[in-house]
């Protein structure tokens, strides 16, 4: 084995020895001169050993030929695989930071959205229909909601079978129109009418953002039913004593009229039993009319009105019973709950028969019938306040001064003496509220008076 091993070196240094010399002696010839530069002090020497430094510090840090050009970041919508399509030289960067090159999704940006509307009950009048909306928030909870400022609304309406239409030319729009409320003063009587609001907006947010245009939702619809051109409504009834074989009943009539020209007029008078309501002489001996000088606020004059209610004030009905039944706790602390109670009470009662031939009762109390009274237990509310039963009594005190100043205008005795009895009932119950203690001489002064 050694012997073999001797021959292959043998044989290697006989093809291969003037290489390995070569090699040798070029090896010590570097050694020595890098001795000889390191320890040298010439200019040429220390020039060389700088462009050394410069060049090994470049290899550290890079140049900008040899750096790749900066990766210019993508949207957050753009996956890896186009940044490394359009930026070749992020190929070669380490996977480790391949992640870094995409930003982080970011949340998409809140809707703009509108408040939906809600129409509430319709008011009617004789005259007009009221009509108040609210706003409501919208399903979507994170949605920033359109500037206020730029609300505005169509209101539609519908006659019976007829088609929808929109009430006026333009929108009702803010501020003109912020506590959400019309009146619908164009109607006929006796006629139902439907109602909806088609709201939008002039946010540029809402119109760019999410919608195509600038309208939101349609609301819910309401429906109202206007009433005749009449209301009717009486006070103070009395019977006065006749001549005749029977009594025959009085009573103050208030009615109101829609009129098409004047618009909403009113007349008081009293009228007795038998007589077409709306119907009286203009002056005393005269025939009696249904057209009477009134009025006219639209028309700020007075006109001719024709009053005939084509009524008839058929009989009138003092001091019948009438029998109510309420609920009422009987309190406690271990309160059984409401117990149905009844009360009966004086009435007056006035039947007048319309113009459809019907008669109608209208009922005046002598006091105010009895309401529920639970106890808080069982959905009763607290006690009233001192303030709220002040309130309450003043307005008591001014129903009955009202009652009472009217019927001391009569001409009859009876009515005179009735208001007497009031007037002193007022200074006996009520001398501590305000109405009576304004005029508490003059009430004063008709209770002294001796009536013939």
């Amino acid at each position: 084995m050694q012997e073999t091993s001797a021959q292959g070196l043998k044989g290697a240094l006989l093809r291969h020895g003037e290489k390995y010399a070569c090699g040798i002696l070029l090896l010590i010839f570097v050694g020595y001169a890098v001795m000889g530069l390191g320890a040298s002090d010439e200019p040429e020497v220390q020039k060389l050993k700088q462009v050394t430094a410069q060049f090994q510090q470049k290899a550290q840090v890079g140049t900008p030929e040899l750096n790749p050009p900066p990766i210019e970041r993508k949207a957050h919508h753009e996956s890896v695989e186009q940044v490394y399509a359009v930026t070749p030289w992020a190929a070669s960067i380490p996977t480790v930071y391949k992640g870094e090159l995409v930003k982080k999704a970011e949340p998409p940006p809140k809707t703009v959205a509108m408040p939906s509307v809600r129409l509430l009950e319709p008011v009617v009048s004789i005259d007009r229909i009221d009509l108040t909306w609210t706003l409501e928030e919208p399903k979507d909870k994170a949605a920033t909601l359109a500037d206020p400022a730029t609300y505005y609304y169509y209101l539609e309406r519908k006659k019976e079978d007829e088609e929808w239409q929109r009430l006026g030319r333009e929108p009702l729009t803010f501020p003109e129109n912020k506590n959400m409320k019309y009146q619908d003063q164009d109607i006929q009587p006796k006629t139902s009418y439907a109602y909806r609001i088609l709201p939008g907006t002039k946010d540029p947010k809402y119109i760019t953002r999410d919608n195509k245009s600038e309208l939101g939702r349609m609301s819910n619809e309401v429906t109202a039913r206007t009433e005749t051109i009449w209301k009717i409504s009486f006070a103070n009834p009395i019977k006065t004593e006749s001549l005749e074989e029977d009594t025959i009943g009085s009573v103050w009539i208030t009615i109101e009229k829609f009129d098409a020209v004047a618009g909403r007029v009113m007349e008081r008078k009293v009228q007795k039993e038998g007589e077409k309501i709306g119907w009286w002489p203009a002056t005393e001996g005269a025939p009696a009319t249904s057209k009477h000088p009134t009025w006219s606020a639209r028309l700020r004059r007075t006109v001719d009105v024709d009053f005939d209610t084509k009524f008839v004030l058929k009989l009138i009905r003092m001091g019948q019973a009438y029998t109510y039944e309420y609920k009422k706790c009987p309190g406690g602390f271990n309160c059984p709950g409401p117990m149905p109670t009844k009360d009966t009470m004086k009435i007056n009662e006035i039947h007048y028969v319309t113009e459809e031939g019907k008669t109608e009762i209208y009922r005046i109390f002598s006091r105010e019938p009895f309401a529920d009274q639970l106890c808080p237990q069982h959905g009763g509310g607290a006690e009233m306040t001192a303030e709220e039963r002040k309130r309450k009594r003043e307005e008591e005190a001014q129903s009955k001064l009202g009652e009472a100043d009217q019927l001391w205008v009569s001409s009859a005795r009876t009515d005179k003496l009735k208001a007497q009895r009031i007037y002193r009932d007022l200074l006996k119950d009520y001398s501590d509220t305000d109405p009576v203690q304004r005029r508490k001489s003059h009430i004063e002064d008709r209770v002294n008076v001796k009536v013939e």
